[in-house]
């Protein structure tokens, strides 16, 4: 399950899904008056999408918006400008809340099974009860709320942190040689992508002989 493709647009999904609570986005108000709601400031998140870029990064264009915006409305600029650097420095505790967020999707077994779902759907596939939801979320919640990350987990989790706040390139190696592609995951490959940007990349592998099912 967590080796089939649409898992990676999975994560992405659950990743827009919680944008505000990543980006600790709150209304603002001054003096007991509300300036933006949370629904604008979520539209005004909406609207701007990632380019490539990491949630980190996106999340500064998103506050730069909202406080655009939110001066256009009213006009203490003093107490704007040092609402916007608190939430600035508070976009900054995105980078802790990976974890947490890995954990909420397997936080609540009904919901779990629902969004899957769904999101089996929104992607035109058919397949969903090929998987078995109950035993993977029972296995997977286990896992982490022990604190540890099992082996099928280290790659979704390292997408999730490529994701939202990047992970470093490797700029100097110039030639990459991956044996046994087969065995590896599409999610893998995005992260391999990343890491070895101006790279050429080579695959030797054989089908005949994949892990993965």
């Amino acid at each position: 399950f967590k080796c089939d493709p649409i898992y990676t647009k999975i994560l992405d999904d659950f990743i827009e899904l919680n944008k505000i609570e990543l980006l600790g986005l709150e209304p603002i108000e001054i003096g007991g008056d509300e300036v933006m709601s949370l629904a604008e400031i979520s539209k005004i998140a909406r609207s701007i999408k990632s380019k490539s870029e990491s949630l980190y990064i996106v999340g500064k264009k998103i506050i730069e918006r909202i406080f655009l915006t939110a001066n256009m409305k009213c006009k203490k600029q003093l107490t704007l400008e040092k609402i916007k650097k608190e939430t600035l420095e508070n976009l900054t505790k995105v980078k802790i809340k990976i974890a947490n967020l890995y954990k909420k999707l397997y936080s609540d077994k009904a919901y779990f099974k629902e969004f899957i779902e769904t999101e089996f759907k929104k992607y035109g596939r058919d397949d969903v009860s090929s998987f078995n939801l109950d035993a993977i979320f029972d296995y997977t919640s286990a896992s982490l709320e022990n604190d540890s990350i099992e082996f099928q987990d280290v790659t979704p989790f390292m997408y999730l942190k490529s994701q939202i706040i990047a992970i470093s390139a490797n700029k100097n190696i110039k030639y990459v040689l991956i044996d046994e592609c087969q065995d590896y995951s599409i999610t893998q490959y995005k992260i391999l992508a990343m890491l070895f940007k101006n790279s050429n990349i080579t695959l030797l592998g054989d089908l005949n002989q994949s892990i993965l099912p």
